[in-house]
Order: structure tokens, then C-alpha cells, then sequence
């Protein structure tokens, strides 16, 4: 009996760290860590938030805000030195150390094609201005204020 619940035991621990592997090496995933000592200013005055930098280095998510009025923007660098930045609608990077986010549904992708006429247009996004250095970078928000990181 002994011996059936240390072989059951043994697959069980080698299957999950199999299934460990598959997640944490998928190429098809991305892993974002949080910065310990990210800073975040708006318009000069500092502001509550957090920052994620992908584990391969091409992205971030930076979040800030109070309560409810907490939004995140995800700045992706392209290969040709490129960034792109947009405001994450309806969902917000979490406040964990670390978390996953596979390619196939990433959650600040709120693409909608619709023929039939908008009730409420949003107002146009700003140019969002990016300026980046050794240890910061800068951009507009959608609604005009300037965000640092540092």
C-alpha cells in the first residue's frame, strides 16, 4: 500500500511540474513582473499606482488611480523602435508580483466592428507625445494629463 501511494505520489509531482514547464516556457505567453520602485507622477505630482515589465522586455502595463477610478495603459515597443500605447477599457493589470497573458484574448484589445451608429462617441485620443530616457519614460493619458514613470 506503501508503495502505490509513493508511485502515485511521484507522478503526481512529476505531471504537475511537467504542466509547470508547458505554462512558464510557452512561447505563446507572456510573463509580466512587477517593478519594486516604479514611481509614478501625473502632471508633476505623485501618483498611486504600479508598473509590469514583460519578461521578454517589449512591453509594460502601467497602472494608477484611487478606488474605482483605477486604469491601465499598456505600452508595447516594436521591432523597428516603435511604441504603442493604449488605454486598457475595461480591465486592469492586477497588483501581484507577477501574472500571465496568453496571445490569443489579451485583455486590452477592446477591438468592436459595428456597421450601426454609435449613441456616444468617446472623445478623440491625444497625441499621446512619448518621451523616453535612461530611467523614465512619459506619454499623455487619454484625457490630457502627462504620465512619468520612473
Amino acid at each position: 500500500m506503501k508503495k502505490r501511494l509513493k508511485i502515485a505520489a511521484v507522478v503526481t509531482v512529476l505531471v504537475l511540474a511537467a504542466l509547470t514547464a508547458c505554462v512558464v516556457f510557452d512561447p505563446y505567453m507572456a510573463w509580466f513582473h512587477k517593478v519594486p520602485r516604479a514611481r509614478l507622477t501625473i502632471d508633476g505630482v505623485r501618483e498611486r499606482g504600479w508598473m509590469h515589465r514583460a519578461s521578454k522586455g517589449r512591453g509594460l502595463f502601467i497602472t494608477h488611480g484611487y478606488g474605482q477610478k483605477v486604469e491601465s495603459y499598456l505600452v508595447v515597443f516594436t521591432a523597428r523602435g516603435r511604441e504603442i500605447i493604449w488605454r486598457c477599457a475595461k480591465w486592469t493589470a492586477p497588483n501581484l508580483p507577477v501574472f500571465p497573458i496568453g496571445d490569443l484574448s489579451p485583455p486590452c484589445w477592446d477591438i468592436v466592428i459595428d456597421d450601426g451608429p454609435t449613441p456616444k462617441s468617446d472623445p478623440p485620443i491625444p497625441k499621446r507625445n512619448f518621451v523616453s530616457g535612461d530611467n523614465f519614460l512619459e506619454f499623455t493619458l487619454n484625457d490630457g494629463r502627462r504620465m512619468r514613470t520612473t
